[in-house]
């Protein structure tokens, strides 16, 4: 028991403190959620306020007279995004209501007409007055990203010589995030990614860092970059008293009910969206409940303006707790040999470990680590965890030779051996990966009237042959779509790109080879034989754990995914049976005799490619072949213009090899254009119209 109780605590040591970012880590974050939820929250601060734009005041509709001669009603009656004399005129209501700050959590980006107005307003308070700028990811025209602040231009505040950014009036809105998205830290300053897109010298300030600044309590800033852990005031909806955007336009609404209790006077007001059109709603500690975006800020400052700040254990803390956790285990085996008495005494101990835990949170502000003791202390202390443990070997090698009778072994031992591999996260990652389909020609007309029986026995065969082919040659079977089959090489275990590429297109050639094997059987059989097209790409794409909570499968998704699928259809175009993209053709060129195709531009693409196949003849040999030579120099002269010489190169192929269907194609092609030659410009690129 004495190695049980020691293992278990190193293990979960070693979890919790060398793997941060481990399960066990994101359990101890929820356990510091419940925590939050049940323990004490940081005051709602009477200095702060909310001026809400909610549904009402988003959607304003005044037809009568009365209410048409107010400027700003006027204004606010307009589609959204309002002109921006309406904030003028807000900040200009709550000023002289007495407001410390006012804060809009509202990035002005682009220049308006409206401008000069909230730009004057923004001049005549330097000091009262915070709007927002955001860190945002755009996307470029090839589908790259890049990062950008996105701050008011000069027209609504001018910086002069300095960046804006160093701007008082300017705090960056974005916050904190961890790794399940919610929002349980706040850095003051901000540095990393974000810092990289300013200059070294200029310093980015928080939306709340700002504020506090704006109002005189600078030194309720945390210095430095770092994240701090804070305790909220109210949770989602609730504590901080919402103002209608809309009060603050009606004159006798804003006289009867803010003005005489002095309400904005000397305090904090943020105003940001509420109505759920903004969609601007976060994650928080509260479960599943989310926030508005200025209830952050204002959690923030509350938070700030109290010193609700909390503080986590250090590694060693929590390290001699979890060492505490499996000497009480051990200690309770030894003294305590029913099992009875040792499991009441292990949830006794539990209990009052947890109680402590809240109470430090309440009163020390301060988290314990809570998930490693408690673990140690009851797996140590349950004989069941030898079972548990046989149990879940069994299953997994139940479940490895499950797999391996679908997906090559060295797959399987990547999925099941290294668990904490992006397999087992949602997150996608970028890898080149070379991608096969294959697809049965007229396998829709074929199911007409066919005996249901018959065919299902029929197409299980040729999966069977099909996807042994790839299994055999280390590929992976991503999927089966009705009657075609996708496979790659490079998502789980690569070769190397030139490699994976080769092993792509030797599988297209043996799976030529196994299906006539399976036409012979079923033609003696009575049988319909079956035919196909190949379609084979490389490039980058994504590979992730894609789906939904009822059913998720790792695939890959991307441009070079969806070329390989249109090369599929191509080859009925072609009257051909496998295609290759220009980027497999460049790894395979030595290997294989590879014969030029076409220069295509498929459907949904702007940028041709150059497709290739491998003549049967060759095989998986590389061969000189004299109808192939004929061939290629007509290629070569066609895309010259020189459709005569073409011509006759072409006809010298198909002397060769009568058989060809490819040839002829060209021909055709090159007779049109001697009789009505192609304008200038013309680079033999053949535009598909189907997908």
């Amino acid at each position: 028991m004495a190695g049980i109780c020691a293992g278990c605590t190193v293990l979960f040591s070693f979890l919790f403190v060398l793997l941060p970012e481990s399960y066990l880590y994101e359990i101890e974050v929820y356990s510091q959620d419940l925590r939050l939820r049940l323990g004490q929250r940081a005051p709602v601060d009477p200095r702060l306020a909310f001026v809400a734009i909610d549904q009402p005041s988003y959607n304003q509709d005044y037809p009568d007279a009365e209410s048409r001669r107010n400027r700003a009603i006027e204004l606010i009656c307009q589609r959204y995004p309002w002109p921006r004399e309406i904030w003028a005129i807000a900040i200009e209501r709550l000023i002289q209501a007495g407001a410390k700050v006012v804060a809009l959590d509202i990035v002005f980006a682009g220049e308006t007409e409206a401008d000069e107005k909230l730009k004057a307003v923004l001049d005549r308070y330097p000091n009262q007055v915070v709007v927002g700028a955001n860190y945002v990811s755009l996307e470029e025209s090839e589908g790259k990203n890049y990062d950008t602040l996105q701050y008011p231009p000069a027209s609504v505040i001018d910086p002069g010589t300095n960046h804006p950014m160093q701007d008082l009036r300017i705090g960056l809105i974005r916050t904190e995030r961890d790794a399940d998205g919610a929002i349980r830290r706040i850095a003051f300053q901000k540095g990393g990614d974000i810092a990289s897109v300013v200059p070294p010298e200029v310093t980015i300030e928080s939306f709340a860092g700002r504020i506090l600044r704006q109002a005189g309590r600078a030194d309720m800033i945390l210095p430095g970059t770092e994240s701090h852990r804070f305790r909220y005031a109210a949770k989602p909806n609730q504590g901080f008293a919402r103002v209608p955007f809309i009060d603050l336009f009606h004159p006798m609404v804003l006289e009867k009910n803010y003005n005489p209790k002095g309400y904005f006077k000397d305090k904090i007001v943020i105003i940001g969206p509420a109505a759920s059109i903004f969609h601007d709603e976060h994650r928080t500690p509260f479960g599943g409940e989310v926030m508005l975006g200025p209830e952050i800020h204002l959690n923030f400052l509350s938070a700030a303006l109290n010193s609700q700040f909390l503080k986590e254990a250090t590694f060693a803390t929590n390290l001699a707790l979890t060492a505490w956790g499996g000497l009480v285990a051990w200690l309770f085996s030894w003294r305590f040999p029913r099992l009875f008495q040792r499991f009441s005494l292990s949830i006794l101990c539990v209990t009052l470990y947890l109680l402590t835990a809240q109470f430090l949170y309440d009163y020390a502000d301060l988290f314990i680590a809570v998930v490693a003791p408690v673990a140690v202390l009851l797996t140590s202390g349950s004989v069941g965890l030898v079972y548990d443990f046989a149990q879940a070997r069994r299953e997994k090698a139940q479940l490895r030779r499950t797999l391996e009778r679908y997906v090559a072994k060295d797959v399987v031992r990547e999925l099941l051996d290294n668990p904490q591999t992006y397999l087992n996260s949602l997150v996608g990652v970028r890898k080149p990966v070379t991608i096969l389909f294959s697809d049965i020609r007229g396998f829709t007309s074929l199911t007409e009237g066919a005996n249901a029986a018959l065919l299902v026995k029929q197409l299980n065969e040729y999966f069977q042959e099909m996807v042994g082919t790839v299994v055999k040659n280390r590929g992976r079977l991503d999927k089966f779509i009705g009657d075609a089959v996708m496979a790659d090489w490079g998502s789980f275990v690569s070769g190397g790109v030139a490699t994976d590429a080769e092993r792509a297109v030797l599988t297209a050639l043996q799976m030529r080879e196994g299906l006539k094997k399976l036409n012979l059987a079923w033609q003696a059989s009575g049988l319909q034989p079956l035919a196909f097209g190949l379609g084979i790409n490389h490039g980058e794409v994504i590979v992730g754990n894609l789906g939904s909570e009822e059913k998720m499968e790792v695939s890959v998704i991307g441009d070079a995914v969806n070329l390989a699928s249109r090369l599929e259809s191509l080859t009925k175009q072609y009257h051909l049976d496998l295609l290759l993209g220009e980027s497999v053709a460049s790894f395979v060129r030595e290997r294989f005799t590879l014969r030029s195709v076409d220069f295509v531009r498929v459907q949904g693409k702007t940028k041709p490619v150059e497709v290739f196949t491998i003549p049967p003849q060759a095989a998986d040999q590389k061969l000189d072949l004299d109808w192939l030579r004929h061939y290629e120099k007509g290629v070569v002269l066609y895309r010259q213009r020189n459709f005569q010489a073409a011509i006759e190169a072409f006809q010298e192929s198909l002397r060769l090899e009568p058989q060809d269907e490819l040839t002829p194609i060209y021909l055709e092609r090159c007779e049109k254009l001697l009789n009505s030659p192609p304008p200038e410009g013309w680079s033999g690129v053949f535009e598909t119209s189907k997908k």
